[in-house]
């Protein structure tokens, strides 16, 4: 893959908080984070020639690890969410054309809860912000049913 001299490193659990040219080169800021950790972290500076990003997104589910979520373990999109997006998908599609499932796929097991925007698609990568917006318009009617 690699020519004469070529060196691969990977960086594990990094997050760029910093990247700047210099020359022909590129130099990172990195913050390295323990195992478990979301923030802070070790600081690091690494000059390189090119930088590849394998980044798999994961939504961070803190705020609601101690309720009543059920998620999809694929996933880590809420479950009702989730089924409803891989059976309208059928693992392929144009995911601009996609829309709101509707206000039921909002609801989980704990009361007055709603994971909503990117963090309801999980690692799910077809997310868009009309959807957002209209996944707000749901909750809210959701709400004003149950008033």
């Amino acid at each position: 893959a690699g020519g004469e001299g070529f060196k691969l490193r990977f960086m594990e659990r990094c997050c760029v908080s910093k990247m700047e040219k210099k020359g022909g080169k590129v130099v990172l800021e990195l913050l390295q984070r323990k195992e478990g950790e979301d923030e802070g972290g070790d600081v690091l500076s690494v000059e390189c020639d090119s930088v590849l990003s394998c980044c798999g997104f994961r939504p961070n589910d803190a705020l609601w690890s101690n309720l009543q979520v059920h998620q999809c373990w694929a996933s880590s999109a809420p479950m009702k969410l989730a089924a409803a997006l891989l059976s309208a998908s059928g693992g392929g599609g144009d995911c601009l054309a996609q829309a709101s499932h509707g206000p039921e796929t909002l609801l989980s097991p704990e009361p007055n809860f709603f994971v909503v925007g990117m963090k309801s698609y999980g690692t799910g990568s077809a997310f868009l912000l009309k959807i957002g917006h209209q996944q707000v318009v749901d909750v809210m009617a959701l709400i004003q049913k149950a008033m």
